[in-house]
Formats: C-alpha cells, structure tokens, sequence
C-alpha cells in the first residue's frame, strides 16, 4: 500500500500540493502548540520555533543526500506523514520530542515529495509549481 499511488502529472501535482498545504499547517501548529498549551515563556517559545526551522529546513539538505544514495522518494515522503501524524499526540508526553518529530517529517515529507513532483516533469514548472 502507497500513499502515492500512480497518477497524472497534473493530478500527482495537485494532490502534492494539497498534501504540502496540509504538512505545513500540522507541523507549524505543533511548534506553536508547545508554546501556547505548555504555557512556556516568550524566549523559550522562539527557541522552540528556531528548532523547529533548523531540523525542518536546515535538515532538508543532508536528508536529500541521503535519499539521492536511496534512489527511492515515496519512501521518506511517506514516512514524512507518518512522523507528522505521530508528532501530535506526542504532545502530552514530550512536547519537545513532538518538535523534533514533526520538524523531521517535515523535511523527509518536503524532500521526497518535492522530488516526486520534479520527477514528473522533468525541465517543466508547473506540477513542481503546483507543489509548492
């Protein structure tokens, strides 16, 4: 079973961008969930973000590396939207685990996703366009 089963180009770049939209608001909302729920202060709040953006795109880079050795992306883009589904209710339990998580499937999800859609028109904008 796939989350990606085989579509168009155009349909493949819609629904990667529908996916996209939904990866950000998850992930973003955990980040800011730790502040708000947790109650912790201002400082620690932006520390919690800036930690979040370190491993969520710092990390897309060594990530890719890595991947482009694998030659496979519907894996990390897969496993991306498990670790983000996971990051919720890891919440209650470690909210700062429920970062690191979240900001890890972020950048596994945008790296192979992202690559997905490059693959599905080689030298053409419009599906990366449409996932992005």
């Amino acid at each position: 079973m796939t989350f990606f089963p085989r579509m168009t180009p155009m349909l493949s770049g819609a629904v990667f961008g529908a996916a996209h939209a939904l990866v950000d608001l998850v992930t973003v909302s955990v980040a800011f969930a730790v502040a708000r729920i947790y109650g912790i202060p201002v400082v620690y709040g932006v520390s919690v973000v800036l930690l979040y953006d370190v491993i969520a795109f710092a990390g897309q880079a060594p990530i890719g590396a890595i991947v482009d050795r694998m030659g496979s992306w519907r894996m990390p883009a897969q496993l991306g939207i498990i670790l983000i589904a996971l990051s919720v209710p890891l919440l209650e339990w470690s909210p700062l685990a429920a970062v690191v998580v979240t900001a890890l499937g972020n950048a596994l999800f945008h790296v192979g996703a992202g690559a997905l859609s490059l693959q599905y028109a080689p030298g053409r904008a419009a599906i990366p366009g449409l996932f992005v």
